[in-house]
């Protein structure tokens, strides 16, 4: 009676384990990103390349879809050194370690412009180019 005791804890604590170990890394992304990040479906267009586009009210990060991520976590917003946007789906975002130029869904660009750029980087947006949407 005590083994077969003994075999049921293990058995269940099994599942368990793996269930803890496959959602770490979800725990670990609510973390750095926060309880809001929306993910986006993007085309690079300088590499004419299929890729991503998060926000979150921590930050931000483009990815090639395909390459390797050298980055973990979001990008903080205060990095946006400026940000323009063409009518009706282009972003255009330069920091200091790069440049996206990028074609979004319309209303998915209205989303990251109004919840996001306007929000947390107003004074970055370019002058010169502007935001007519």
């Amino acid at each position: 009676m005590h083994v077969a005791r003994v075999l049921t804890v293990v058995l269940l604590a099994i599942p368990a384990a793996l269930w803890g170990q496959e959602h770490a890394n979800q725990f670990k992304d609510l973390i750095s990103w926060g309880p809001s990040k929306q993910t986006f479906k993007v085309t690079l267009t300088i590499r004419h390349a299929e890729g991503s586009f998060s926000v979150s009210e921590q930050g931000f990060r483009w990815t090639v879809v395909g390459s390797a991520d050298i980055g973990t976590g979001p990008i903080p917003w205060e990095d946006i050194r400026g940000w323009s946007c063409e009518a009706p789906t282009r972003l255009l975002i330069a920091t200091p370690h790069g440049t996206a130029d990028m074609d979004l869904k319309r209303e998915e660009l209205l989303k990251v412009v109004d919840q996001y750029l306007k929000k947390f980087v107003p004074a970055a947006l370019d002058a010169a180019k502007g935001c007519s949407l």
